[in-house]
């Protein structure tokens, strides 16, 4: 009788080391006895430690062989230490899929075929429906924070900054740019032009002016003529010698 031969014949091993790992040495021992049964032959190996940050740059280079085509399979300890969340494995696992590669956490007995068989379609259904319910309670609960965050006066949002706006309207009367007036304040050019059109608004609002730039423009044109005529007529008028 002749021995199958292994359909793949290269993996990488990854391991993210938690807090909780009493031995990691022996995690990785195991990983590569499991590959050894599999007929796979370990051509990479990466692990790190468990972080609150969200790039992991050895589970990024084992990615980076798959899709580089130099592995043929991926082991891992235990699901959960393929992402950090439910959504965020079954992405990976199902760019695995469509790359050719298999995916294995030794410890589950889970094994998903790159051709798609029955098992590894059930398991992607039931990843992909506890994915969505992981999202569904994330969504909830953070309506339900910033809804308790409300009702406690909490003011949510990116705060705003307060802008000088004596000092904007000098630097415009300078002519100068949009772009250099939000350079020297430190923020957006937009950001700039929004506060200017609401002090206009606000300063229209307080004159009477009209709120559109045109009308008031044409406005503020005609009452400094009228101030113009007023300084005039308000001149003493040289008296006349009589003849």
């Amino acid at each position: 009788m002749t021995k199958r031969r292994a359909v793949h014949k290269t993996c990488a091993l990854y391991h993210r080391v938690s807090t909780r790992d009493q031995n990691p040495t022996a995690a990785a021992r195991a990983l590569r006895k499991h590959a050894k049964l599999l007929g796979l032959r370990v051509v990479l190996y990466a692990d790190e430690v468990a972080s609150s940050r969200a790039n992991r740059p050895e589970l990024e280079r084992v990615m980076a062989a798959a899709r580089k085509h130099t592995v043929d399979a991926i082991i891992v300890w235990k699901l959960d230490r393929f992402g950090r969340s439910m959504l965020d494995v079954l992405t990976r696992i199902r760019e695995l899929e469509t790359l050719g590669v298999r995916f294995i956490a030794s410890t589950q007995g889970i094994d998903v075929q790159p051709d798609g068989g029955a098992a590894s379609k059930y398991f992607l259904n039931t990843l992909a429906a506890a994915a969505e319910f992981e999202r569904e309670l994330i969504v909830e609960r953070t309506h339900l924070g910033l809804e308790h965050a409300r009702r406690r006066g909490v003011r949510l949002g990116r705060p705003s900054k307060r802008l000088d706006m004596e000092k904007i309207r000098d630097m415009r009367a300078q002519h100068r740019s949009w772009d250099d007036i939000a350079a020297e304040l430190g923020v957006g050019r937009d950001t700039v032009r929004r506060a200017v059109e609401r002090d206009a608004k606000l300063l229209a609002q307080s004159s009477g002016l009209p709120s559109s730039p045109a009308l008031r423009a044409f406005v503020e044109r005609g009452q400094a003529a009228q101030r113009a005529v007023d300084a005039i007529l308000a001149e003493p008028q040289p008296s006349r010698v009589p003849q």
